[in-house]
């Protein structure tokens, strides 16, 4: 994939959303694209004091590869990646406050079609949105991306966030649940 030294390529205004990046695979999304969004969040997660990042991603085919090299683009940024795997969203978001920092990235299409994909994005604590995911595209367009090198790190996530749900969540009664699992986690 690039180097650090490279410059990144022109990004389409339309991925760039109100509360997330997100398009269609290959045409918008693919494994250059998440290389460089990877180096500019994590570019702008340095900027705020924040070196280490956990990554997770949902069950849609497209993922290893989006999710390896927006790894690969936080790592060359100089950010400490915690990759917890495949998990559900709210267990990245957990990751992202136990661990080391307050920042994560998920990859996920969420209730998108299939051939769809993207990255919600949290940075010390903060959920990324409106001018602050503006502000990551500002950061490509300009090329005003960090380099350095960084650590890649696997972490099971799962077992210690079922724990803590279980300890802290007391039902007054037992539950009838019907699941939907399209191109989440669990449907994997």
């Amino acid at each position: 994939m690039s180097s650090p030294a490279q410059v990144a390529p022109k990004f389409p205004d339309s991925i760039f959303r109100a509360y997330d990046i997100r398009g269609t695979v290959p045409e918008f999304l693919n494994a250059e694209t998440a290389y460089w969004l990877g180096r500019a969040i994590g570019s702008q997660s340095l900027a705020q004091d924040e070196p280490n990042v956990s990554v997770g991603r949902d069950g849609r085919l497209s993922g290893p590869e989006l999710v390896e090299q927006l790894i690969k683009g936080l790592a060359d940024s100089g950010c400490h990646v915690s990759d917890v795997g495949l998990v559900p969203t709210p267990a990245l978001y957990y990751a992202a406050n136990v661990l080391a920092g307050k920042s994560g990235v998920m990859l996920t299409g969420s209730h998108n079609p299939s051939n769809y994909n993207g990255f919600k994005i949290v940075i010390a604590g903060d959920t990324l949105a409106n001018e602050q995911i503006q502000a990551l595209h500002e950061r490509l367009k300009t090329n005003n991306l960090s380099s350095g090198t960084g650590s890649i790190t696997q972490v099971e996530i799962l077992d210690r966030y079922n724990t803590e749900i279980v300890q802290d969540i007391k039902l007054a009664r037992r539950l009838k649940v019907v699941v939907d699992c399209g191109n989440g986690v669990a449907g994997d």
